[in-house]
């Protein structure tokens, strides 16, 4: 088991890290941990994380703020009412005071307002699509984080048992040096070899706590927070359907928050051409300095002179070009969705067939190989240097078996998020697995 293969539980991380970025509730519940049956679940996981997350949180507050503010888009204005006083009018004898009322309000012109709140309404339909797509993510992070998880318990059950194993091969080896059957150097290869185990257990420990860090940071628990173990990776008995996963992808929130953000730039675009038309101004008063009283209370109308025309063709033509960009970000957003699904789709494939390949072959072989090696060392027909290379070989392919189970749960969390599916049982068309 070399370094290398070590760090690659660790490959998800950063990218962990930027979806948390948003940070931690200081009031938050974080000693709440119950789990299920002891063991930690892939979707239990994921559950939680869109519970808890406080990115989740954040945007949904946001949403919360674009609605709020579509109710109020389109509004009228609020009047204005004004007053004015002749001040040498003020205490006069046999005159009464001079004084000037005026109440006004603005009608912008029919169809203006109406425009404006359905803008902003498909502005915050398109905040509600960008909740969605975060989810998808945190859901696709948590599935790869358990990943992780189920790994490095993997590997440090390997190792628990390598050491057991060569345990006995170390006493083995001793008590045929003891008989004068082997050499010294028999039980120092034991030797040496178990300690590299005791060490590289120590080390698969330390990863051990950084996926543990992570996972907690989903959860928006303290990073020292224990875990439960984790289920046992299960290799799914029917793959996905790529032509539901395409008709999936088509409907990806990332794909809706666009089409949302396209109508609001449509109806700006219509709202610009409406610019054209003056809006109207509302007008009563009451003027106590005309002698004639009939002339004293007035009312009236007013519009602005939609001047300037260059201007409101360059509101326009910038209102048409951000549609005109929205329209092709779609296509291309849709195209990235559909290669990125075949992607995926074709490493899960490969994966599935990675892992039966394993299953069928190659650990059953180095499984038979270990034994016929064990047996001919025991009664003296085999070099013990055979003996190490058999139990190499099993132990890396039994470590490349667990790697690559969760690497197939890693491709599979990548795909569902492709395909804008959040929950696992919505592609599955059973709920029948194989065992491991």
């Amino acid at each position: 088991m070399n370094q290398q293969s070590h760090t690659r539980i660790l490959a998800v991380v950063p990218v962990c890290f930027l979806l948390l970025s948003t940070g931690i509730d200081a009031h938050a519940d974080r000693s709440h941990k119950t789990y299920p049956r002891q063991r930690l679940d892939a979707e239990w996981l994921v559950r939680q994380v869109l519970a808890r997350n406080p990115g989740i949180a954040a945007l949904r507050q946001k949403w919360h703020a674009a609605r709020a503010y579509s109710r109020r888009a389109g509004a009228l204005a609020d009047p204005t009412l004004s007053y004015s006083l002749a001040p040498d009018t003020i205490d006069v004898p046999g005159s009464s005071r001079g004084e000037k009322y005026m109440f006004s309000q603005t009608i912008p012109w029919p169809g203006k307002r109406r425009l404006k709140r359905q803008s902003a309404e498909s502005e915050a339909e398109a905040v509600a699509h960008n909740l969605a797509d975060l989810k998808l993510k945190l859901a696709a992070a948590a599935r790869m984080g358990f990943a992780d998880w189920y790994y490095i318990h993997q590997a440090l059950s390997i190792n628990a048992a390598d050491q057991k194993r060569w345990q006995e091969y170390q006493r083995i080896a001793i008590k045929k040096y003891g008989l004068g059957q082997v050499s010294k150097q028999d039980a120092i290869k034991a030797e040496v070899r178990l300690t590299m185990l005791k060490h590289q257990a120590i080390v698969l420990r330390r990863k051990q706590k950084l996926v543990r860090i992570y996972i907690n940071q989903l959860l928006n628990n303290m990073p020292d927070a224990p875990l439960p173990r984790p289920v046992r990776l299960r290799l799914p008995r029917h793959k996905p359907d790529l032509r539901r996963l395409r008709a999936l992808g088509r409907q990806h929130p990332r794909l809706q928050a666009l089409q949302a953000k396209l109508k609001a730039s449509e109806l700006k675009v219509k709202l610009a051409r409406r610019n054209y038309y003056p809006d109207l101004k509302l007008m009563a008063g009451y003027n106590s300095l005309w002698n004639d009283e009939s002339k004293r209370t007035t009312i009236g109308i007013g519009i602005n002179i939609p001047l300037g025309r260059s201007k409101r063709r360059a509101e326009i033509d910038q209102r048409k070009a951000q549609t005109t960009e929205l329209y092709w970000k779609i296509q291309q957003r849709r195209n990235s969705v559909l290669a990125d699904i075949q992607r995926q789709y074709e490493k899960l494939l490969e994966s599935r067939h990675t892992l039966r390949l394993f299953r069928t072959s190659l650990l059953p072989l180095s499984r038979e190989h270990l034994h016929a090696a064990t047996a001919d060392y025991q009664a003296g027909k085999g070099s013990f240097l055979e003996l190490v290379d058999a139990q190499n070989k099993l132990s890396r392919t039994r470590l490349q078996y667990a790697q690559a189970l969760a690497q197939y749960s890693k491709h599979l969390a990548h795909l569902l998020q492709k395909s804008g599916v959040l929950q696992l049982d919505s592609i599955k068309p059973g709920s029948n697995h194989e065992s491991q």
